[in-house]
């Protein structure tokens, strides 16, 4: 397969300001404050560390005998130092993440393990203030394709405002449902608080703004949080009625993981689209974004969707796909700490999605050009921090951003996991094969994913044929 031509970056004439604009200074004072916020971060954790164990070392008794009044005291103390804590931590991964370099390591995971961690931290906090966590589901959940840490932070940032604005005796009401159009699995946090009239919904949208009436960094850390599953987070509330706000994760297979990541890019971008280079022929179908952020009225209440507010892509028009495949000898550990720094390795906008054992698929942020001297980059620590790793690189593949071919390429790629026809069997599985050895393993995680496609598609395709055999009644009558 040959390689594509190069692109120029396009993000460039995107971002293109007149002075007369308001929003230039406004967008640097913010990248400047968000600068200090993380250089105070890593100021305060030495003295913050240094003010709770001096603390403990009171509470324990090693400096003389405490009265319970004293250890009331230093209780207080302690909790002052974990929310500071908490807080330093959000100030860091909001720098982080509007750096560009999110470190997520997104994997296939049990919702119920982002439950029950959720479920067990958030009632610690919330029943002192006799407050109740309640839970909407239905059993069995699919697995969703998340971070499993993000999405337990981002669940109890969102908890957590909730509970700010209710009294002794609410409750907040976790749903979680399936949303079959879009192949994902919808987290809703929903409370019966006072609620936000609609000048106070478009305030959320304003860069910056956390929602917590300046208590915690609330909603500017939960998008990004948000972001980095390429999800927006739909905030709706009525002034009397409470508020609800909701993100969605990927959970139909790799199909719904293809189709988040790409109706995500072209939420930044609205350029003219073209069909994919090497991709053939396909309907061109142009994807206009919406304004950033989108407001609407939903069943009574003022809704608006908040989107990522860092950096935007580096090309808003164009991604560049890869594979990578391990030989066949290479040691599952260290494909996983390949996986590892894979991920540590992706920028915003940019997936790297294993679809075996030993392949991945990455999706970059980059044109063709850039995208070579990334991978020569990429490649070369990679060898130098896995030497055992015999790693064997695909030819890129250059996606027009909003492209319907382009969804179906990206599609195909993370079902097929690769840009070429599969190589034939190892000899070293072949001869494993014939001296009745252990035959190669097969990955459960792979044969579930692949049952579950055929089952999806088996499903449309007795629809298709129920829809035409109806047509065909109609035509004959």
């Amino acid at each position: 397969m040959s390689s594509t031509s190069s692109r120029t970056a396009l993000h460039q004439r995107t971002v293109r300001h007149t002075p007369a604009q308001p929003v230039q200074p406004l967008s640097a004072a913010m990248d400047s404050a968000s600068r200090l916020l993380s250089e105070t971060a890593h100021d305060l954790r030495t003295p913050l560390f240094a003010i709770r164990e001096s603390a403990r070392l009171v509470n324990d008794g090693y400096l003389g005998p405490t009265t319970e009044e004293q250890r009331s005291c230093l209780q207080g103390i302690f909790e002052q130092c974990e929310e500071m804590d908490q807080l330093v931590v959000d100030m860091l991964s909001l720098e982080q993440v509007r750096s560009g370099v999110p470190r997520v390591h997104r994997r296939w995971l049990d919702p119920q393990e982002i439950v029950r961690s959720v479920h067990a931290t958030a009632t610690a906090a919330m029943t002192p203030r006799q407050l109740s966590l309640v839970w909407d589901q239905n059993d069995p959940m699919p697995e969703v394709y998340a971070d499993s840490s993000k999405t337990i932070r981002l669940l109890l940032n969102l908890i957590g405002n909730a509970a700010q604005v209710l009294t002794a005796g609410a409750q907040v009401l976790v749903r979680i449902e399936r949303v079959e159009s879009l192949g994902t699995l919808r987290f809703c946090v929903i409370d019966q608080g006072p609620g936000m009239d609609r000048a106070s919904i478009q305030q959320l949208a304003q860069r910056g703004f956390s929602g917590t009436g300046g208590k915690g960094l609330g909603l500017a850390i939960s998008r990004q949080m948000a972001a980095l599953h390429f999800s927006e987070l739909q905030v709706s509330s009525r002034r009397g009625a409470g508020t609800r706000v909701a993100f969605e994760l990927p959970s139909a297979g790799p199909v719904s993981v293809a189709d988040a990541w790409v109706r995500w890019r072209a939420r930044f971008s609205n350029a003219p689209k073209t069909t994919p280079r090497r991709a053939a022929g396909a309907t061109q179908l142009r994807l206009d974004p919406p304004t950033l952020p989108r407001s609407k009225q939903l069943q009574g209440m003022e809704t608006v969707s908040l989107l990522h507010d860092g950096a935007p892509p580096r090309n808003s028009q164009c991604a560049v796909a890869v594979c990578l495949r391990l030989g066949s000898t290479v040691a599952t550990d260290t494909a996983d700490a390949l996986q590892r720094r894979l991920q540590d390795n992706m920028r915003m906008y940019e997936l790297a999605f294993r679809t075996g054992v030993r392949r991945w698929v990455l999706l970059l942020d980059a044109d063709t050009q850039q995208a070579r001297q990334r991978l020569d980059d990429m490649q070369t620590q990679l060898t130098t921090d896995l030497p055992t790793a015999r790693m064997t690189w695909s030819e890129t593949l250059e996606l027009p951003i909003g492209s319907r071919a382009t969804r179906a390429s990206v599609r195909d790629l993370l079902i097929r996991g690769s840009l070429e026809t599969p190589a034939a069997m190892p000899a070293s599985d072949y001869h494993a094969l014939r001296t009745r050895a252990a035959a190669p393993a097969v990955s459960e995680v792979a044969s579930r994913r692949l049952d579950a496609e055929l089952r999806r598609l088996t499903t449309r395709i007795y629809q298709q044929r129920d829809r035409l055999k109806q047509q065909a009644n109609t035509l004959q009558r």
